[in-house]
């Protein structure tokens, strides 16, 4: 089951081709007082990149890497669905439920 080239894994190119809903991130802003980098896919790389840099991650096992990895790349996708603007400001309320079945939907798919 976790048989896979980490390297690969760790491309977010490579994930953005294989769960397509990723790209649509980029389409996505946040709130600026909680998120100044910008849209979802910038947050989700920029989180993506701290977690390869952490001491823990290298200490972890290879199965363990790939469910951390892919829960950090889907953490919130649900936003897809959610985000909204109410008064002018940038929301995203629920987007953690939705995301959950959103994750469930992509992973019963399958990432190779």
């Amino acid at each position: 089951m976790y048989d896979f080239d980490l390297n690969k894994l760790k491309s977010i190119d490579y994930l953005k081709s294989e769960i397509p809903a990723l790209l649509e991130l980029s389409e996505i802003d946040q709130n600026p007082e909680y998120h100044g980098e910008g849209d979802v896919l910038t947050h989700t790389e920029m989180v993506l990149q701290v977690l390869c840099e952490l001491k823990e991650w290298h200490e972890l096992n290879n199965e363990n890497k790939y469910i951390l990895f892919i829960a950090a790349a889907l953490h919130d996708i649900g936003k897809l669905q959610t985000t909204k603007i109410q008064d002018g400001i940038i929301t995203s309320h629920n987007h953690s439920r939705v995301g959950a079945s959103l994750c469930r939907e992509i992973l019963w798919k399958g990432i190779p």
